[in-house]
């Protein structure tokens, strides 16, 4: 009897012991990702005023100002091309303004005469560059009319 006894005794605390580990040690399993992340690039450009306006004579000039905003995540270089400005004169013909007789200035330095050209170049950031237009004194050879223009901006990476 005293077998049987401790048999069932060593069977119980088997059991006990097996259960307890069955039910604590719970199974555990692993798993991996990859994580790929893209950080496109980007530019932005807008510009301060759609329209500069600007009146000079042979004894007078003027000039006006526009800000153009510039946004990218990488190194920029921000461009001003077809600047040619047309008119009519008072007797119906068309004239062009001498590209010589149109300054385009930056504060970053650039000094461009109607032909166009690189106005600034940056690092990636958020910046305001400003460019000054300026006209005149003209010579006198230079006929009256309302002159006009498309500027074209353009902002492109380096």
């Amino acid at each position: 009897m005293k077998k049987i006894t401790v048999a069932g005794i060593l069977t119980v605390v088997l059991v006990v012991v097996l259960s307890t580990v069955a039910f604590t040690a719970s199974p555990s399993d692993t798993a991996e990702v990859t994580v790929n992340a893209t950080v496109n690039q980007a530019v932005g450009l807008s510009l301060s005023k759609n329209s500069i306006d600007l009146t000079a004579g042979p004894e007078s000039s003027g000039s006006d100002t526009l800000t153009a905003d510039v946004k990218s995540n990488w190194d920029w270089k921000l461009y001003v091309g077809n600047i040619d400005l047309t008119g009519t004169d008072p007797d119906g013909s068309n004239v062009t303004l001498q590209d010589s007789e149109l300054s385009i200035t930056t504060d970053t330095g650039a000094d461009l005469d109607g032909t166009g050209g690189n106005l600034a170049t940056g690092t990636e950031a958020e910046t305001g560059v400003v460019v000054t237009y300026s006209l005149g004194p003209v010579p006198w050879t230079v006929a009256p009319a309302a002159y006009s223009g498309t500027h074209t901006y353009t902002l492109s990476y380096q």
